[in-house]
């Protein structure tokens, strides 16, 4: 892409569809640069021409753990979901950009997360239950 109009790091997943929650798909996200052109958005070997985004929408989105902001476009019958950093190491900060105009047509959406996945819940579980079990074990 010759032409950048912005650029940012990322992690990105088509594998949540509509949802936006925190699941086992985020990690193993992929992790990479997200840059938009003046006629495509590229992350990675994705390349997504502008002309054939069905819908974009920048979701702020409001979490136990505080706000984010997620970039989801959906694109050949996928909904790619693009999570923005912060433009501040301290606390959340959207980057300005975001805020602006975009070089495609973007609706802006608040959202809550949906409840997280059954496996990220079970992976917790058995995480504090062998933080119990093991000093315990070894005494």
């Amino acid at each position: 892409m010759d032409d950048v109009v912005f650029r940012t790091r990322t992690k990105a997943t088509y594998r949540e569809g509509d949802r936006v929650r925190s699941s086992f798909n985020w990690m193993f996200a992929r992790r990479g640069e997200l840059a938009l052109g003046p006629d495509r958005l590229t992350c990675g070997d994705w390349s997504l021409p502008y002309a054939e985004f069905e819908r974009a929408a920048v979701v702020t989105v409001r979490a136990e753990l505080g706000p984010g902001l997620t970039l989801m476009v959906w694109h050949g019958g996928r909904v790619y979901q693009f999570s923005l950093p912060s433009a501040s190491s301290w606390r959340f900060v959207p980057h300005p950009f975001w805020a602006g105009e975009l070089p495609f047509p973007v609706t802006r959406e608040t959202r809550t997360t949906d409840p997280p996945s059954r496996w990220l819940m079970a992976a917790g579980a058995a995480a504090v239950a062998a933080g119990l079990i093991v000093p315990w074990l070894m005494r």
